[in-house]
């Protein structure tokens, strides 16, 4: 380690204004920089060590973290299909009950269309008999004949 009169020996003159001495002679400045500064810098390598160590640390937690993530974004998924499973079923069989409905609502409809058809069927039925009695034998034999109307389901 270089002491303080190292470093003031730096500030020296190389040589007063007159004739030329041994004094005068300028120190090699690469030796004693390199004297000064590789004690310093080995101080460096421990902790640059010990970054190297962090930052390889941290990256493999960085790794078994991605990793874990990339499981639980799976899992996440997998849940978000099965609820997405469901609920279409729900979905469906809502639809279905509601199309089941719509079916009974319109058979029964149909059903009473049908039912007072039937009845004006029956009401109708005495009086195109006997018209097609009349024209079979020719005649008013069995008594005037009602008025035909004709009445269309609604």
């Amino acid at each position: 380690m270089p002491t303080l009169a190292d470093y003031l020996r730096r500030f020296r003159y190389g040589g007063v204004p007159g004739a030329p001495a041994s004094i005068g002679v300028p120190p090699d400045r690469r030796a004693e920089l390199e004297a000064e500064l590789v004690p310093v810098l080995a101080l460096l390598d421990e902790p640059d060590r010990q970054a190297s160590s962090i930052v390889a640390r941290a990256e493999r937690r960085a790794i078994e973290r991605q990793a874990d993530a990339e499981v639980e974004a799976a899992q996440v998924l997998a849940e978000a299909e099965r609820r997405a499973e469901r609920v279409r079923a729900a979905a469906s069989a809502t639809r279905q009950a509601r199309t089941d409905r719509e079916c009974d609502a319109l058979l029964a409809t149909a059903r009473d269309e049908a039912s007072r058809i039937e009845v004006q069927a029956a009401e109708k039925v005495p009086s195109l008999a006997r018209r097609v009695v009349e024209q079979l034998l020719g005649g008013e034999a069995l008594g005037p004949r009602p008025p035909m109307t004709e009445e269309r389901p609604t």
